[in-house]
């Protein structure tokens, strides 16, 4: 494989990992009260919504060459307790195993790629523009979740999502928020969506229209109008070379983040 077909596989690296903005199309024409508690829920769960900054040390070996190179990343995080936790797709932080497969599976054949990833640099941009230098403490790959904790105690208090769990069922209207890049000021992202289908088992997993979200809405966090926590948009579909987006649940999510403590 030449130089610059290896070039064309680290941009691709970056294009999963960064954070795409295009236009959020709306679910349906929503009426004024639910209008009015969606603004609930902006302003109150907005600010939870951050950027998870850091510097993506990529190496790719196809068929035994390598190319090294530093991809920076911003991707959405959602803080969830008073001390900083923050949740965001593993696959959006640590591609690697991802892209290996993507790759891999439209190589020619017998060509060999393998693709991975480390993070430097790692830390979280709140909504007031500060950012606090953090550090991975929990992982889990079914659910495609990591899990980041500041490196050292917060000297302000941040707003975190302490919504009750709720769950949702298929055309139930959703609210969904992210936090947008540094070249749209680093504002929050909203909007209405839906829930397309749902699956129960063996985890609970919801669908909506990718065309309702912010680019590709990895890391969005969902709610109902009532102000209910439904889930964090990552990607499911455990080995699969081209896994789906969905919404893994809010009872999930929470589950997973004991262990932390």
């Amino acid at each position: 494989m030449t130089r610059v077909s290896i070039v064309r596989l680290v941009s691709a690296c970056a294009s999963a990992c960064a954070v795409v903005v295009a236009t959020a199309a709306p679910a349906r024409a929503q009426t004024p009260e639910e209008r009015v508690a969606a603004r609930a829920v902006l302003t109150k769960q907005g600010d939870a919504a951050v950027m998870v900054l850091a510097t993506m040390k990529t190496h790719i070996v196809v068929n035994g060459r390598e190319q090294n190179r530093d991809v920076p990343l911003q991707s959405n995080g959602l803080v969830i307790d008073a001390a900083g936790l923050t949740v965001m797709p593993l696959s959006a932080l640590e591609p690697g195993d991802l892209l290996t497969r993507s790759l891999s599976a439209n190589a020619p054949p017998g060509q060999k790629i393998e693709v991975s990833s480390e993070t430097t640099e790692l830390r979280v941009r709140y909504s007031d523009g500060t950012e606090q230098a953090s550090s991975v403490v929990l992982r889990d790959s079914d659910l495609d979740l990591v899990f980041l904790k500041p490196t050292e105690a917060l000297t302000a208090p941040v707003v975190f999502v302490d919504a009750p769990s709720a769950t949702a069922q298929p055309f139930d209207l959703l609210v969904a928020l992210q936090r947008g890049p540094e070249r749209d000021g680093w504002r929050t992202y909203s909007t209405f969506t839906f829930v397309q289908m749902a699956v129960e088992r063996p985890r609970t997993f919801l669908s909506v229209p990718v065309s309702t979200l912010v680019g590709n809405g990895l890391g969005a966090a969902f709610f109902t109008p009532a102000g209910g926590f439904v889930g964090l948009y990552v990607r499911v579909g455990g080995s699969s070379s081209s896994p789906t987006g969905a919404i893994v649940s809010a009872d999930d999510l929470r589950e997973v983040a004991k262990q932390v403590k």
